[in-house]
């Protein structure tokens, strides 16, 4: 066989096989591509990924909740717990030991949140520090995704890393509302009525008192005298069914002339 045709068939094989390599490279490509794509519908059809996390929450310090979150963006099913040591509070109630915790959840909606209060600081330091739990307890959360994919992760819980802080009070929702239970009528911390209705009475009352005191110095006043003995009328005042009466002054002030004339009247007709 001569060197002409060695290399022709060298040659002929070479490209064979960059062939089908570029043809196994672009397959690859196409099926990582098509993955990520449907990856991508999955997540988007169940809301993304779940993340849950069990976690101490201190922004109630000086007590401490512990908290089950989902932090992810997608739901969350056949949820279970894993824990180092068992947790409880210093009066020897065992949160692990609720139902959630022991035999898991089945499902957990995006930003859902299940929480239990654990402990004062002050004596759950002491506690932990009993136990020997000095470096925390270690937390392991295995779930499911919408998708039918598993997690699986592990953390650690310690609360004793934040031993000694300082707490900074702030006022909330909660304050607000007791002020306001405490000045608004019927509230636990001062003297007005019981009820609404009350204090609604009371001012009725009040103005009813008002209205009939107006209504007798009106009446003093229309008592002066005139300077020729007569009474000096009142005017109109209106009557409770709301008519208006003048009063007898018209018959008081009527004149001694007009009373003969009226008397001497039938004599002259006869």
């Amino acid at each position: 066989m001569s060197v002409m045709t060695i290399t022709q068939i060298a040659s002929t094989v070479s490209s064979i096989l960059v062939g089908f390599i570029f043809a196994y490279l672009y397959w690859r490509l196409v099926k990582l591509q098509r993955y990520t794509i449907d990856e991508q519908r999955e997540q988007r059809i169940s809301g993304g990924r779940p993340q849950i996390i069990v976690e101490a929450d201190y922004r109630r310090l000086p007590e401490i909740d512990l908290v089950v979150r989902n932090v992810g963006g997608g739901p969350a099913k056949n949820i279970g717990f894993d824990f180092s040591a068992n947790i409880k509070s210093s009066t020897g109630f065992v949160l692990t030991d609720l139902f959630y915790l022991r035999d898991g959840m089945d499902f957990l909606a995006p930003g859902g949140e299940i929480r239990c209060l654990w402990d004062d600081m002050h004596s759950l330091e002491e506690t932990l520090k009993e136990e020997g739990l000095q470096h925390g307890i270690r937390v392991r959360t295995f779930y499911e995704g919408m998708n039918g994919d598993d997690y699986d992760e592990s953390y650690g819980i310690n609360p004793l890393l934040y031993q000694g802080i300082r707490n900074a009070t702030r006022r909330d929702m909660d304050d607000l509302v007791e002020v306001l239970e405490e000045r608004l009528p019927g509230g636990t911390g001062d003297q007005s009525p019981d009820s609404a209705e009350e204090f609604e009475q009371q001012r009725d009352e009040g103005e009813h008192s008002d209205q009939e005191d107006q209504e007798g110095q009106e009446g003093q006043d229309g008592q002066e005298q005139q300077p020729d003995g007569e009474q000096r009328p009142q005017g109109r005042k209106e009557g409770h069914d709301g008519s208006s009466t003048y009063g007898s002054w018209a018959a008081r002030t009527t004149p001694d002339w007009a009373s003969s004339d009226a008397a001497s009247e039938p004599t002259n007709n006869q």
